[in-house]
C-alpha cells in the first residue's frame, strides 16, 4: 500500500478524486472507533459537511485505488481540531484530537511516496485550496483518563473549557 502526505506529494488530481469519494458514502463508525470515542469522548461522529469543510493531508493508495485517507477538522473546537481516518467506503477507522498549535513540524518525509526524491514543480498541488472551515461539531468530553494513551494525552485535562 503507498502512503502519501500534503507536505510531501499529492498526486494531481486526488483531491478531485477523494472529494467525490466523500460525496458517494455514507459515513459509518467502526468497532474501533466507537471503542476509542466510549473510552476517550472526546471526538464526535461527523457529518459529511464537517469532513469536506476538512483538510485532506495523507490518503493511501491499494493497487491504484484510494484505500483510505485522512482528514484534520477546524472549528470544532477553538483549542482543538479533530483528525478523522475513512476508509474509501464511508467506515470511520479512527480519529484523534490534535492541539491547534500542533504543525508536525518533524515530517519523516522517507515514509511517503516522494519522500526520498525531489519533486518537480509540475507535480506539486495546492492541497490547501478550498478549505475555509466553519463548521460546528457537539463535542462530549468525559472524565478521567483513557488507559491506552495516559502517558501521551492529557485526559486529566477538564476538556469542557476547551469547546466552543
Amino acid at each position: 500500500m503507498k502512503r502519501y502526505h500534503k507536505d510531501v506529494f499529492f498526486e494531481v488530481g486526488v483531491l478531485d478524486e477523494i472529494n467525490a469519494l466523500i460525496k458517494g458514502i455514507d459515513l459509518r463508525p467502526t468497532k474501533h472507533f466507537m471503542q476509542n470515542w466510549m473510552e476517550r469522548g472526546n471526538v464526535c461522529i461527523p457529518t459529511k459537511k464537517i469532513i469536506q469543510e476538512g483538510e485532506i493531508f495523507e490518503y493511501y493508495k491499494n493497487q491504484g485505488s484510494i484505500d483510505r485517507f485522512a482528514v484534520r477538522c477546524f472549528n470544532i473546537s477553538k483549542d482543538y481540531d479533530v483528525v478523522y481516518v475513512i476508509s474509501s467506503i464511508g467506515n470511520l477507522v479512527t480519529s484523534w484530537i490534535n492541539d491547534k498549535n500542533d504543525l508536525h513540524a518533524v515530517l519523516r518525509k522517507e515514509a511517503y511516496e516522494g519522500g526520498a526524491r525531489d519533486i518537480l514543480p509540475s507535480e506539486r498541488m495546492d492541497s490547501t485550496k478550498g478549505n475555509e472551515k466553519s463548521s460546528r461539531c457537539k463535542i462530549t468530553f468525559r472524565k478521567g483518563k483513557s488507559k491506552k494513551h495516559s502517558s501521551s494525552r492529557k485526559n486529566s485535562w477538564d476538556w469542557k473549557k476547551h469547546v466552543l
